[in-house]
């Protein structure tokens, strides 16, 4: 787990729920109702490349807990 991605969960309509950052814990969020929902990097941490790709969540009506992580890649320097 990276520390100090920008995250933003959105719902199925686009709006904000919540925007977070990672830290050494998993980051919880309690109370979303049954959805889908999205994960979105908005900020890499220093020396990773922002992973543009959404992230689906998939709520259910259950006491189900479900994790999900967002891969980055590291930033190459070539110098010649």
């Amino acid at each position: 787990m990276l520390k100090k991605q920008k995250l933003r969960l959105v719902n199925s309509s686009g709006d904000e729920v919540e925007t977070f950052t990672s830290g050494s814990e998993p980051h919880v969020i309690r109370g979303l109702k049954s959805g889908t929902y999205y994960l979105e990097e908005l900020e890499a941490p220093n020396g990773y490349i922002r992973n543009t790709s959404r992230v689906t969540v998939t709520v259910k009506d259950t006491d189900d807990v479900v994790s999900y992580n967002i891969s980055n890649k590291k930033t190459k320097v070539t110098i010649s």
